[in-house]
């Protein structure tokens, strides 16, 4: 028997459970991250208004743009909550490498965030956030990436 023959015959007579299973497509799954730009209290407006124009695309959802305080009276932190799929992470790490050019910005990091809980009661930002396998650091100017 000719064994070309044989694997048409095998795929022709599949069930229909199997050919149901194999015809259906799995939803997108999205991801949460948090990116945090460090910058000066003069420079938070220019900051915010950067990622809001670098996050305004269809395949990016923007859960939260907003400033929390920091301990030097100077700086402040500028976060960014926003969902998407994998194939839309490229408009991160743009966001992220313009961002650590930006003079004013003294250190940019994303990380994965954790989901929003599920009663939505006074959420602020991302619960405790995750680093990614690939966390790239700015810091002044310089780039170290921590490979976990």
């Amino acid at each position: 028997m000719d064994p070309l023959r044989v694997i048409p015959k095998r795929a022709a007579g599949a069930s229909s459970e199997n050919t149901a299973l194999l015809g259906t497509v799995p939803s997108v799954v999205t991801q949460r991250y948090c990116i945090t730009a460090l910058c000066t209290v003069d420079h938070a407006d220019e900051v915010k208004q950067l990622m809001r124009h670098e996050l305004c695309r269809p395949e990016i959802r923007v859960d939260q743009i907003g400033l929390k305080s920091h301990s030097s009276h100077h700086l402040v932190r500028v976060v960014a909550v926003v969902s998407c799929a994998a194939r839309a992470r490229s408009v991160l790490f743009r966001l992220v490498n313009c961002l650590g050019l930006d003079a004013g910005v003294r250190s940019i990091r994303w990380e994965t965030a954790a989901s929003p809980p599920s009663d939505a009661t006074g959420h602020r930002f991302a619960a405790r956030a995750v680093p990614t396998h690939s966390t790239t650091m700015w810091t002044t100017g310089r780039a170290a990436s921590a490979n976990q």
